[in-house]
């Protein structure tokens, strides 16, 4: 079964993030976003201009992970 082989090859790593078994290198951007959360949780992930120069909110890894997680789980509570 195809589903098999892909749960065989790709696993979860010490953080949770789904890696490939055997590489510590994150397969999506959803598990890259889990890794520099868990990793770099302090460091600045985005910061959203105003007007295209005045900074408006900043975003640390482990608040966008939230946030998106966040998402994430609204959008499977609706079904979507």
């Amino acid at each position: 079964m195809e589903l098999d082989r892909y749960q065989k090859a790709y696993v979860p790593n010490k953080d949770h993030c789904l890696v490939q078994f055997g590489s510590p290198v994150p397969l999506t951007l959803v598990d890259l976003l889990c890794w520099r959360a868990v990793h770099q949780p302090g460091s600045l992930a985005y910061t959203f201009l105003i007007d295209g120069e005045s900074e408006e909110i900043n975003l640390t890894y482990a608040e966008l992970n939230q946030r998106a997680r966040a998402i994430g789980a609204r959008l499977q509570r609706l079904g979507a």
